[in-house]
């Protein structure tokens, strides 16, 4: 590239990363943030980073996040639902209307975000709208929903969008024939279809909300990234890459950080869609790391208790996560590398992948 007109980088990291511009980014956030109070939305974002960085144990969670259903439409070859360890004890069950509805209950006005997601695909549940209407009715400023897509056309999705949905994600690993291969038996021009007809709708009605991200698997996407974000770049308001993340146990090949503090130990609450609370979203096996039973104890008390405590002390301390088996297997334990790069319409994005000891 000329020397008149360098290349302006970009990380990405273990997590997400965002390929589309930073103004777009901007705009996504104010869109996001269409509907608060503004003091209350900058507290909120203020303390998403603060409690993990200086360890802070709010009175409640900032989020609930629930795994609202066990049951799949899909069979997504890298998703950990297909792992024949996790086969081996999968809930295939529903959320309760009576457990989500105690939950909410008991943090109506205390909590700020409410995000459905993983291990199943949350729109089979038959009371989605149910779910995103009641907490917005019990003053719970932002609902998010994450989704394969294959149930979103605009008749059901209008219902999500009367119930109030705020916040919704989309995976799209890849274009035609790749997407088709990942997301079988899904095609990938009525997925586009159902992203354009929405971002119409929300022109035609003059709609900020639900704002909407795309996510792509990064092996899906590398083939042509540049290609990629311009044909789904319309109908997004923000487009991220996932790195291939990587659930399996270390090994000796893995080589791993000497220390990791999770902030999700101080941001989030896990629901399962049988009512037990994890400490975060990440560990595909929760049969060790459960907290508590949400459908006979409270949100706080759980919050505050000596398992969750105990999980926050060990992050703390110097090497402690790796006396946590979830913990030390989690994908954020990894150390990384930047192999990898590609060009989006000028700008350069840096991949990272994880290190492979001898």
């Amino acid at each position: 590239m000329a020397q008149s007109n360098p290349v302006r980088k970009e990380l990405a990291f273990k997590g997400l990363q965002e390929l589309s511009p930073p103004e777009k980014k901007t705009e996504y956030f104010r869109r996001l943030a269409s509907g608060w109070d503004p003091e209350k939305y900058s507290t909120y974002r203020r303390l998403w980073v603060e409690v993990g960085e200086k360890h802070l144990v709010t009175d409640y969670p900032l989020e609930i996040l629930f795994f609202n259903t066990g049951r799949c439409n899909l069979k997504c070859p890298m998703c950990y639902t297909q792992y024949d360890s996790y086969k081996a004890h999968r809930d295939m069950s529903d959320l309760s209307w009576d457990t989500y509805k105690k939950i909410i209950d008991e943090v109506a006005g205390k909590i700020y975000s409410i995000r459905m997601t993983a291990r199943g695909e949350p729109t089979l549940h038959a009371r989605m709208a149910d779910f995103i209407s009641y907490a917005k009715s019990h003053d719970i400023p932002e609902f998010s929903l994450i989704s394969n897509g294959s149930r979103l056309e605009m008749k059901y999705l209008k219902t999500l969008l009367d119930a109030g949905l705020d916040w919704l994600v989309i995976s799209v690993d890849g274009l035609d024939e790749e997407y088709e291969t990942v997301r079988h038996p899904l095609k990938f021009a009525d997925t586009l279809g159902k992203l354009r007809a929405l971002a119409e709708h929300k022109e035609k009605d003059g709609l900020l909300k639900p704002v909407v991200k795309v996510q792509g698997l990064w092996p899906s996407v590398k083939k042509d990234p540049e290609k990629y974000y311009n044909t789904l770049e319309p109908y997004a308001d923000l487009i991220e890459l996932i790195p291939e993340v990587n659930y399996n146990p270390i090994t000796d090949q893995d080589v791993i950080m000497d220390d990791l503090c999770c902030p999700q130990l101080w941001q989030r609450m896990v629901v399962e869609q049988n009512g037990k609370a994890l400490p975060c979203c990440t560990s595909p096996d929760s049969s060790f790391n459960v907290l508590g039973d949400l459908a006979v104890q409270g949100v706080r008390e759980i919050w505050h208790g000596t398992r969750l405590q105990a999980l926050r002390a060990a992050h703390v301390r110097h090497g402690g996560y790796k006396r946590i088996p979830m913990c030390r297997d989690c994908c954020m334990s990894r150390q990384t590398e930047f192999r990898e790069s590609f060009v989006v319409n000028g700008r350069t994005i840096y991949v990272e992948d994880y290190i492979k000891g001898k």
